[in-house]
């Protein structure tokens, strides 16, 4: 009677674990695209897009055409080796952006007019997500990644970024 209960319960754990796994994982179908529109006086003066696809990271430089995912060229994009920023784009994948960009006590301040776009692509189904940008977060806050994808836009901005470096290992991204 025992080994049965013991076997039971063996079963039941293994089946949770492969529940709780699954909620989790991040299908190398599924992609990412974060968007960050910059504005000028009246219209938008860049967009600028990082993107976990088919679970690679890439950056694409400021291009007007980069709004509509279906057409982004493979030809503007730059490989980027970075760990942290695919474990970011990953997490993203997971959180609950549609309540989090609901939030109003956010524990941020310094709010520009400049914006991200997060368009996640899972299963044939494609949500998009718009949040400001901010310039000062708590650590603690539900949208401190904002403030992390700021200084990497920022970074690869600073950076000159040409075709002739084809891959690029972003490092320490933390300002």
């Amino acid at each position: 009677m025992r080994t049965y209960i013991t076997l039971i319960l063996c079963i039941l754990l293994v089946s949770c674990t492969h529940f709780s796994n699954k909620e989790e994982a991040v299908h190398k179908e599924d992609m990412i695209y974060v968007f960050r529109i910059t504005y000028g006086e009246y219209v938008y003066d860049t967009v600028s897009a990082i993107t976990l696809e088919h679970g690679e990271v890439y950056y694409y430089p400021n291009d007007s055409l980069l709004m509509d995912y279906k057409i982004i060229s493979d030809k503007t994009r730059i490989k980027i080796d970075d760990s942290k920023l695919a474990d970011l784009l990953k997490s993203l994948m997971n959180k609950d952006l549609e309540t989090l960009s609901k939030i109003e006590d956010c524990k941020c301040s310094g709010i520009t007019k400049n914006e991200y776009v997060i368009r996640i692509k899972s299963n044939a189904e494609v949500k998009e997500f718009v949040f400001p940008e901010l310039l000062r977060c708590d650590d603690q806050s539900p949208l401190a990644f904002l403030g992390w994808l700021r200084s990497v836009f920022t970074k690869f901005r600073q950076t000159d970024i040409s075709d002739s470096t084809p891959k690029r290992e972003l490092g320490n991204t933390s300002d």
